[in-house]
């Protein structure tokens, strides 16, 4: 047995951000970079980086999505084929633009092992270091207005400026990017703080790029102004856009003074910004790229069209008075075509724009995403690419972006209208309430839980759940059909069922039912309305169709791959038409979400209950360490028959409590088995019977201990989430279990004291092991798993 070490953990987690913020630092701050030689220090930073992550979190990489596999494989690919042919200067070039094509697979790693904030810090400081170095750069172009574009990667003056903190290349386009979402946020934040500190960003990016003199900058910042602008108008009224043109006024006022100012041109007499533009915007555009920038872009195409398949690095690259021959070098984009080919090329531009691809569908938010990737695409495409590019694209963007979208609470257009006190959403599940008991309707008890957390959740989220339950009878009459109001906002509807009498009429009343369900889903959806489906073998057909025939949209809460268990392709087949379906996922874990999410869909991950429950003065007075198994008897997961086996290897210090629910058949069987094992040791061993609501969670806060107990080896495992776990730890327990690789990713893995094989002497022994005097934490992650949910499931819910 080991148990998890979350101070080890801690170290990994913190090492690894020290290591991601030296290089997202090294970026935006010249001084760091003349330190050693930044470029290699850099690579090893971020090469570790990596290595950490793996030992955080490996699943991530070992099931690793589409995208991840193809930004890794293109990494390798551009640093490898270079040195095969002789070409290590091209390497060493990709080699540094590392980040580029990674950066977002780094940031998918912290928002799958939920750890975004710690990304956050990082960007923060990194914006801070950015910041002071924009400060003392436009120092400095007080009186050089052509400092910045003398600075180069290379040389004495370069190095002598970076070492005084002065940015060239790098900070002007970084600026560039940040300017594009600080001016976002000034158009959709309601907070006045934020839209005061987003404008002063702005202001500072944007003076900069005017006084930089990299005309391309300064227009792509024109033009994405342009573009903001037209979109927020679009979604505003006149009252909105009245008090939106007084901050607008003053910031073009400033910028119309700094654009008027004179400045010397290196070739002729000094002119002011604004006939330059006046020039470029006319016939002058034009004839700049065609004169300037075109034979380098020409360059670089004909020299993929000769080499399409491996590019230039097939052949020896030559140099001429320091500079690489045989391509333009003044644009990434075809500069790669021509470096590796059309197949190389065409997959950079995939690793580039498609973390782009979600968040520009979503309509409301494209006052943001547009103006940024028309951008970052330009700058790509007629300019050379920088490790800064990648920390605005796929680590300030995303993080932004997200957070506007959560805070101004965006839904689809067909529900938009409605208030949000009045707003409802339907969920799909088989699901009864204990004061309807005379009823006997089916349905699953150790679900209860879970979805009553869920409703819980989806009110906090300032919505009323309209529940539809498809749950028969096993009782002797018919039920009539009626709904119900639960609490102040919710509400269930259960249909009408035959007699569970005999064996005819249940599977007639199953089917009736299901029918019921199907013509519920037509009449009362609409297009693009959510609907949350919690995932069961008993309806996904009819789930499919309904559908593709209302288009609703499609939020599949799955607990685990029913097929996983029993092993029957057929459902197996059915299982999966349904989660293609999918619009959007509540699921377990996050190996689930490997499984299942392959196209990327909004996931939100709930191990299961995340509900504090309050501590209750019912602990047993008997000297024993009381250990309780909750949970099925059921002989395939073989959990209860574990707990009460591993009872043989314990002492008479010991009770081990057995409360949970089973058929008849498979009960006694427990109960046979609790007889043999109680004759062997002195040990006490009972079944407490089925124990709910007060009753339950009394009886847990009266133990030490909780079992999670499973067998190993099957499929489910890799999947399920065991959700007793967290309500031993809600009530305060300490968890035993077996150890399990979606246990030890959550957020609650280093928590647990885990045993290595599936024997009684195995679960004994960590029972044995557990420090029942050590200060855990479990209430306190509790609390904050259920503030990510909360959140997350926002994200799901349709913007």
């Amino acid at each position: 047995m080991q148990h998890g070490t979350k101070r080890t953990l801690d170290f990994v987690d913190l090492g690894a951000a020290g290591l991601l913020t030296f290089c997202t630092v090294s970026a935006v701050f010249p001084p760091l970079r003349t330190v050693g030689d930044n470029r290699v220090l850099s690579l090893v930073a971020l090469v570790l980086w990596f290595v950490m992550a793996y030992w955080r979190k490996p699943v991530f990489f070992t099931r690793a999505t589409r995208y991840r596999l193809i930004a890794l494989a293109f990494t390798l690919f551009a640093m490898i084929v270079p040195y095969m042919f002789g070409n290590e200067t091209i390497a060493h070039r990709y080699l540094s633009l590392l980040l580029l094509s990674l950066g977002y697979v780094v940031y998918e790693y912290y928002r799958d092992a939920q750890q975004l904030p710690i990304l956050g810090k990082i960007t923060k400081v990194t914006l801070g270091f950015a910041i002071v170095t924009a400060l003392v750069t436009l120092r400095g172009l007080v009186n050089d207005p052509y400092l910045v574009r003398r600075i180069k990667s290379t040389g004495e003056f370069s190095s002598a400026m970076s070492a005084q903190g002065i940015g060239g290349y790098e900070l002007v386009y970084f600026a560039t990017l940040g300017g594009v979402i600080a001016l976002s946020v000034l158009l959709m934040t309601p907070s006045i703080k934020t839209r005061i500190s987003a404008a002063l960003l702005y202001l500072l990016s944007f003076v900069l790029i005017v006084l930089s003199n990299y005309f391309t900058a300064l227009l792509v910042a024109i033009a994405a102004l342009v573009i903001a602008l037209g979109l927020r108008a679009r979604s505003m009224n006149r009252k909105s856009l009245g008090l939106l043109a007084i901050p607008v006024a003053c910031c073009v006022l400033v910028l119309i003074v700094v654009l008027m100012v004179p400045v010397a041109s290196p070739l002729g007499e000094p002119t002011s910004r604004m006939n330059r533009i006046k020039y470029a915007a006319t016939d002058g555009i034009v004839a700049q790229y065609l004169n300037q920038r075109g034979p380098l872009l020409l360059e670089s195409l004909e020299s993929a069209v000769e080499h399409p398949l491996l590019g230039l690095t097939a052949t020896r690259i030559e140099m001429y008075e320091g500079y690489l021959t045989g391509f333009g070098q003044h644009s990434h984009i075809f500069d790669t075509f021509a470096l590796f080919g059309f197949p190389a090329g065409l997959v950079s531009i995939y690793v580039l724009f498609m973390p782009f691809k979600r968040r520009l569908k979503n309509k409301r938010m494209r006052v943001l995403s547009v103006p940024f990737v028309f951008s970052y695409a330009v700058i790509l495409f007629f300019n050379n690419a920088t490790p800064s590019l990648a920390i605005a694209a796929y680590f300030i963007f995303p993080l932004v972006f997200d957070r506007i979208d959560e805070t101004t609470g965006n839904r689809a257009t067909d529900v938009a209208s409605e208030p949000a006190s009045t707003r409802s959403i339907k969920y799909i599940a088989y699901y009864d309430t204990a004061d309807n008991v005379q009823e006997q309707r089916n349905y699953v008890l150790a679900a209860t839980n879970k979805l009553e957390y869920v409703f819980t959740a989806l009110n906090r989220n300032g919505l009323r759940v309209e529940i539809v339950s498809a749950c028969t009878t096993r009782g002797p009459g018919s039920l009539r059909g009626k709904t119900s109001v639960l609490g102040d906002q919710n509400t269930l509807k259960l249909f009408p069922t035959l007699s569970g009498a005999s064996r005819f009429t249940r599977m007639t009343s199953r089917a009736s039912v299901r029918v019921m369900l199907f013509v519920y889903l037509i009449l009362h959806t609409k297009r693009h309305e959510d609907v949350v489906v919690y995932h069961s073998p008993g309806y996904p057909n009819l789930i499919v169709l309904a559908k593709k025939m209302k288009g609703f949209r499609l939020i599949l809460e799955v607990e685990e791959i029913y097929a996983d268990v029993n092993g029957e392709s057929r459902l197996r087949a059915k299982e999966y038409r349904v989660f293609e379906q999918a619009d959007a996922f509540i699921l377990p874990t996050e190996l689930l979400e490997e499984k299942l999410n392959v196209r990327n869909r909004p996931t939100v991950i709930v191990h299961g209950t995340y509900q504090l429950e309050a501590e209750r003065d019912s602990a047993f007075d008997d000297g024993r360490i009381h250990v309780v198994y909750a949970g099925t008897f059921d002989p395939r997961k073989g959990g209860a028959s574990a707990a009460v086996a591993a009872a043989e290897f314990l002492d008479a210090r010991h009770h081990v409590h057995i409360i949970g629910f089973g058929g008849e058949r498979d009960t006694q069987s427990l109960l046979t088995l609790i007889d043999d094992v109680s004759a062997k040791t002195e040990c006490r061993v009972t079944y407490d019977g089925l124990l709910a609501g007060e009753e339950y969670i009394d009886f847990l806060q009266s133990c030490d201990i909780g079992l999670s107990t499973q067998r190993l080896g099957t499929e489910f495992n890799e999947t399920s989430f065991p959700s007793k776990v967290l309500s031993y730890m809600a009530n305060g327990l300490q968890v035993v279990s077996v150890r399990l690789k979606v246990l030890e990713a959550s957020g609650v893995g280093d928590l647990i004291f885990y045993y290595e094989t599936d024997t009684p002497e195995a679960i004994a022994g960590a029972i044995k092991t557990v420090d029942l005097g050590r200060v855990h934490d479990s209430r306190t992650r509790i609390s904050s798993l259920d503030a990510d949910f909360l959140a997350g499931l926002r994200k799901v819910l349709s913007r």
